[in-house]
């Protein structure tokens, strides 16, 4: 019997010499598990459907190790992503975060359309950096923990509680804190709507303080900013 569903590959594992093992994220079934025998042959027609990003109706038998990748009707594969270095690292910072965030076998539309809409906006949009910050921001506000910009005194703060996404000023701070810029407050504010008005090095500090928000409220530590970081590192030198 065979099963379709529509899926973005999030994660991808070579397994022996031919086959490899996808994570997909899905709106009906959330993340699932499939291997592809043999599509690292050069000769393979599920090739380019099990590459990471790739969008398609994929066909599943089920066996005793469970589903097989059978067949693939591609309806987006994001490749010029690979063609931009900040488009490819921003990409990678999203499917990290949707494979965190993504349950086995448990149907989570939003986080699949959140997933999909963010990697057609770092595919096609003009400031990719800007739609990965966003992406981290609705991350935040998904597992409950929303950026709030502004003390719950009413003053601008000039700290970020790791630990509650929420600024504080001086007065009110405690527990575990970092220092933030009056410009990261109003970049948090402005970067849906005007991605341009915030600059390069307020997005790092967005995407550094967000990452270690979600590090610690739940969990997940993101390599893939990491890396994004040494990037920025190397562009400036």
């Amino acid at each position: 019997m065979e099963d379709r569903i529509k899926g973005i590959v999030i994660r991808t594992v070579d397994v022996g010499e031919t086959d490899r093992l996808l994570t997909l994220l899905t709106a009906e079934s959330g993340k699932i598990t499939a291997k592809a025998k043999g599509c690292r042959q050069a000769k393979s027609k599920l090739r380019y459907a099990t590459q990471p990003m790739c969008l398609g109706d994929y066909i599943f038998t089920q066996s005793k190790g469970g589903r097989i990748v059978t067949a693939c009707d591609t309806v987006e594969n994001f490749e010029s992503v690979a063609l931009s270095l900040d488009r490819y690292y921003v990409s990678g910072v999203v499917l990290e975060g949707a494979n965190f965030f993504g349950r086995e076998n448990v149907a989570d539309p939003a986080l699949f359309l959140l997933t999909l809409s963010t990697l057609k906006k770092v595919t096609y949009d003009p400031s990719p950096l800007s739609s990965g910050a966003v992406y981290l921001l609705d991350l935040l506000r998904i597992s409950g923990h929303e950026v709030r910009t502004v003390c719950s005194c009413g003053e601008e703060g000039e700290w970020l509680d790791l630990e509650s996404s929420a600024v504080c000023c001086d007065k009110h701070k405690t527990g575990l804190v970092m220092p933030v810029s009056k410009r990261w407050g109003e970049a948090v504010e402005d970067i849906r709507q005007d991605y341009a008005a915030v600059g390069t090095a307020t997005l790092r500090e967005l995407y550094v303080t967000l990452a270690r928000c979600l590090w610690h409220t739940a969990g997940c530590k993101l390599s893939s900013v990491q890396e994004l970081c040494k990037m920025w590192d190397v562009l400036a030198e």
